[in-house]
């Protein structure tokens, strides 16, 4: 099997976090201790099933270093006024800051399809829609 040169300091980033320990990863990657050591490498198969497991972007494994992940929003989370000392996040909370701007963007592609014109209103309060002009409104205020 075609084997692919996978970055190290890259899998021992993404396993921790991810939040998997070695056992796990042995039971599921048999060689997971060779890859670590470098006297074997993942095959594409392992690598793809590997970065799907840790949420991992598969590109990141060929990047000589973990890449330097910032969240789109502040953390204020201290711990003793210190700031923590991990600031990896594991995927799940990235997908859970991130939730509302992607439904916000599918909202209003949606939106636009449907005819309505986009008006930009306040800063902070983002957009609101205009019915198409002959659309009927319904009781509620829904078109």
């Amino acid at each position: 099997m075609t084997t692919v040169p996978a970055s190290i300091p890259v899998l021992r980033w993404a396993a921790h976090r991810a939040r998997l320990h070695g056992a796990d990863l042995v039971d599921r990657f048999r060689k997971w201790p060779l890859w670590l050591s470098g006297e074997a490498q993942p095959t594409l198969k392992q690598l793809e099933d590997f970065a799907r497991l840790t949420h991992t972007a598969i590109g990141y494994f060929f990047l000589p270093e973990p890449p330097t992940l910032v969240l789109p929003v502040p953390d204020f989370r201290t711990l003793r006024d210190k700031g923590l000392a991990d600031p990896d996040q594991p995927p799940s909370v990235l997908r859970q800051i991130c939730r509302p701007g992607r439904s916000e963007r599918i909202l209003a592609s949606n939106k636009t399809r449907q005819g309505y014109a986009r008006k930009r209103i306040l800063k902070p309060a983002g957009y609101f829609f205009v019915a198409p002009s002959g659309a009927v409104q319904s009781p509620t205020g829904a078109a």
